[in-house]
């Protein structure tokens, strides 16, 4: 559980810098696409729901908490994907150091 944690938390300063530094056009969208792979589209498709003022969602004004959530829900995904290849490949990893020596 705690390196499912320490995953999400990663993941969420990086987006969280990714984010603001594609929000001010230091960044493309692209580079914050490449970053989060799959879920980076995510992002970038709630931010293209900015309008002005509000992000409008199919003709709909919707709150930028219901944004927020959308993608925070994104970052827990791509976190339990990473957290299963860690997993997958940590076990591996331990499976063949002891078939390694002998054990």
């Amino acid at each position: 559980m705690a390196t499912l944690i320490l995953i999400a938390g990663v993941l969420l300063v990086i987006d969280w810098i990714l984010g603001v530094f594609v929000a001010h056009g230091i960044l493309p969208n692209w580079v914050y696409l490449l970053a989060n792979i799959p879920f980076g589209i995510v992002y970038v498709w709630t931010e293209s729901q900015w309008v002005g003022s509000q992000y409008q969602v199919l003709g709909h004004a919707v709150s930028e908490s219901w944004i927020a959530i959308v993608q925070l829900s994104a970052v827990g995904a791509q976190a339990l994907v990473y957290f299963g290849i860690w997993e997958v490949w940590s076990r591996k990893r331990h499976s063949a150091l002891r078939s390694a020596r002998g054990t």
